[in-house]
């Protein structure tokens, strides 16, 4: 987790051990592990992205934005980084250099395109994408190895900002949020395949990572959520929350959701049912949840400065698929006062 304490701190999801990385000079935006799981990437709005080490290795800085960096996506084999932000650059870091002696060892590759701030990054199957508040996405074919040079197209114009991007399964389709609208791209053709207009403030995107669920969930920057089959290329309103929809995240491997609002709730939905459980434990807005890659957590923070960590249970296949959820013990985000919080409740 990170935060506008500068600070980056990882716990142990076994042990309880948590260590704390200090060298950030402004907020933490963003922070990503690295597919290794022994690294961790963390944005900041001191200009700099850094690399943590929890084997004790030397921390890497990497220089070369020029405004706040926010986002941040790692390649899913660990080769390359993709950072981006205010300074409307997206650099490519090499990750072979990880093991080089100096903190300022990598040497990043500025990626031109964007005549705005970029608003996300991702991923998948080969494929660096980036999308805009100047409206466009860009999509770049990485290359083989780190003296290559990526090979980069703009594949979506829109009259709005493109403010989200998400790859689908296997990193065929990249589904983007904008200008009203969900747009579906093939990744090789740019061919859009599908798109949905009506779509008001659509403002985040997240494609479901299982091929037997094939759903795509938009939210808008109100109250307000969409659930789109990509079969039937349709999209449904969903409401239930009482405030702004903040983030959201799939279920690696089952049709579940989760939903983290400003109500300080998160809603777990039973996609095939369209039945939630409620979460209940934050005190203020819940602007992130994710999913373990088993799925078996989900992890969830908020304004009030906690992270907490949920078990997923599942029942015994064939049966009625809803997950049963038990507030496990979080700590609170205070190097000085590392202790459990009370215990949240369930719906």
């Amino acid at each position: 987790s990170g935060g506008h304490d500068n600070l980056v701190l990882a716990r142990n999801r076994e042990t309880g051990e948590v260590k704390v990385f200090e060298g950030h000079e402004d907020h933490v935006y963003r922070v990503s592990f690295h597919p290794n799981g022994r690294w961790i990437a963390s944005s900041s709005y001191d200009r700099t992205v850094r690399l943590w080490s929890l084997d004790g290795d030397e921390p890497r800085i990497l220089r070369g934005h020029e405004a706040d960096v926010e986002e941040l996506a790692f390649s899913s084999d660990g080769q390359w980084l993709a950072s981006a932000g205010e300074d409307h650059r997206v650099i490519l870091w090499p990750m072979k250099s990880l093991s080089g002696p100096t903190q300022d060892s990598l040497e990043g590759i500025q990626l031109a395109g964007h005549d705005d701030f970029v608003s996300d990054v991702a991923m998948a199957g080969g494929w660096l994408a980036s999308s805009g508040r100047d409206g466009t996405v860009w999509l770049w074919e990485l290359p083989d190895g780190p003296e290559g040079r990526p090979r980069g197209r703009k594949v979506l114009d829109l009259d709005a900002p493109a403010w989200s991007l998400a790859f689908g399964p296997q990193g065929r389709e990249l589904a983007v949020a904008g200008a009203d609208a969900l747009t579906v791209l093939e990744v090789r053709t740019g061919e859009v395949v599908m798109q949905v207009d009506g779509l008001s403030e659509a403002h985040l995107v997240r494609f479901s990572p299982s091929l037997s669920v094939n759903r795509i969930a938009v939210t808008s920057s109100g109250k307000a959520w969409w659930l789109c089959e990509r079969a039937f290329q349709r999209c449904r309103t969903m409401f239930d929350h009482d405030g702004t929809i903040l983030d959201v995240d799939f279920h690696p491997k089952e049709p579940i959701l989760a939903v983290g609002s400003a109500d300080t709730s998160i809603r777990l939905w039973d996609l095939e049912r369209e039945e939630y459980r409620t979460l209940r434990g934050h005190q203020l807005n819940v602007f992130d949840v994710e999913f373990s890659p088993e799925g078996d957590v989900l992890a969830s923070g908020s304004a009030d400065a906690d992270v907490r960590l949920w078990d997923v249970e599942l029942p015994p296949p064939n049966t009625e698929l809803r997950p049963w959820i038990r507030a496990r013990t979080s700590y609170r985000v205070d190097t000085s006062d590392l202790r459990p919080l009370p215990a949240a409740v369930m719906e």
